[in-house]
């Protein structure tokens, strides 16, 4: 399939897309609730079995060290799923907060895959053996499923390429570590509300994130935001619609600017329009 055929196909039905090289960690032990709960954006300790959030790891500045998701699978284990670019960031900073705890934290991801299920008629798909969570925070629904690696039975749906999967991240104003967020960004800078969760108590950065939402109503002094130009455009780290014929580009931008802009943004030689992704 070309780009359209993929974007229509999730349009109207659903496709499959595969992260390349997910990684997957997993925790266990008496202390690994209490231990996860003090380090994470989100909550651990309420978190019910069988269920999992979106989570962040921050430095005390609170800017953003890592993005995962956290899967709470009994009471007192726990599976990490990572994008490839975090997965040994992410577990040598869980090894380096461990001191006298008592739990293992362990890299798995040779026993274990992650698809997604995207597209309007995307449902849930049941792996013995695995998980899945309903992500809906993009444009469309996206079911992400676990599994044991061998173990996923065919699945109906054809699959979709990263350049389509990118398009639709972008679109919803989501961002991708190493891209368009890392260590220099606060994480409220991003669209990423589903990765925190208020008064939770403390992890690193917890003090500065409160802090801005009480007293500055979560606005920061820069914003990651989508933008777009109408047409095909050579614009580095950006993606083509060739449904609406437009060029989409997130990027980091001073608040003022959107503030002041009643209309188009210049970023370099680029006028840009920005994208509502609400």
């Amino acid at each position: 399939m070309d780009l359209k055929e993929e974007l229509t196909l999730l349009r109207t039905s659903a496709g499959l897309y595969e992260p390349a090289g997910a990684g997957h960690l997993r925790s266990a032990g008496p202390d690994a609730a209490s231990f996860l709960q003090r380090l994470v954006t989100n909550e651990v300790v309420k978190c019910p079995v069988g269920e999992g959030r979106h989570n962040a790891l921050l430095d005390r500045k609170g800017m953003v060290l890592s993005l995962f998701y956290l899967h709470r699978l009994s009471a007192d284990s726990f599976h990490v799923v990572t994008p490839q670019q975090l997965t040994g960031k992410t577990l040598a900073l869980f090894r380096k907060y461990k001191v006298t705890e008592k739990l293992t934290i362990e890299e798995v991801s040779e026993n274990w895959e992650w698809v997604r299920v995207i597209g309007a008629k995307a449902e849930k798909v049941a792996v013995e053996g695995g998980f899945s969570w309903r992500d809906d925070f993009y444009k469309l629904p996206v079911w992400n499923i676990v599994y044991p690696k061998g173990e996923r039975s065919s699945l109906p749906f054809p699959t979709i390429s990263k350049t389509c999967f990118d398009l639709l991240r972008i679109e919803s104003g989501i961002p991708e570590y190493g891209i368009d967020i890392d260590e220099t960004h606060i994480l409220l800078e991003a669209n990423l509300s589903h990765c925190y969760q208020r008064q939770k108590g403390c992890y690193p950065g917890q003090e500065v994130i409160e802090r801005i939402l009480a007293y500055g109503k979560g606005r920061t002094p820069r914003q990651i935001v989508t933008l777009y130009v109408e047409g095909k455009r050579e614009i580095s780290v950006s993606a083509y619609d060739p449904l609406q014929n437009r060029t989409l580009v997130m990027a980091t931008v001073e608040r003022k600017e959107l503030e002041s802009a009643k209309g188009p943004i210049q970023i370099g030689n680029n006028i840009l329009r920005l994208l509502e992704t609400d």
